[in-house]
């Protein structure tokens, strides 16, 4: 059964797939709800996404992950259930001190999938393997 969050975030990326395919962009309205469940992480997230720095890797067998390209030049790896990611704002602000929903790097792959803006990448298994064993965490 999901939380009631789960179900507040699950109908606003619904809401905002909706407005992005209709008008190819976000209204103030859907921004300053993002912003109002989200808060600090939304303007990284949303650079991020406007940076096409989103990719989704998947393999013949079906297994996925998603990259996220940060400033830094470092690839975070998040599996593709998003409960995870292994930056340093996820361990403190999400996971120790529950201040935080998401990182930015989750938010954005939420965003861009919903926006339809996420890199799809074709990769072998043994690639994926190896994305997912030199991921630092």
């Amino acid at each position: 059964m999901k939380t009631v969050i789960e179900l507040v975030t699950d109908k606003l990326f619904q809401e905002v797939k909706e407005e992005y395919e209709k008008h190819g962009e976000l209204s103030d309205n859907i921004l300053s709800s993002l912003n109002f469940v989200f808060g600090q992480p939304l303007l990284s997230a949303l650079d991020l996404v406007d940076r096409d720095c989103v990719s989704h890797v998947t393999t013949p067998c079906q297994k996925e992950v998603y990259q996220v390209s940060s400033d830094s030049g470092r690839t975070y790896t998040c599996p593709a259930t998003l409960q995870y990611c292994p930056c340093l704002s996820y361990a403190f602000g999400v996971v120790k001190r529950g201040e935080l929903l998401v990182c930015k790097h989750i938010l954005a792959i939420q965003l861009s999938r919903a926006t339809g803006s996420c890199k799809e990448v074709q990769a072998d298994d043994e690639k994926v393997s190896v994305i997912l064993f030199e991921q630092d965490y």
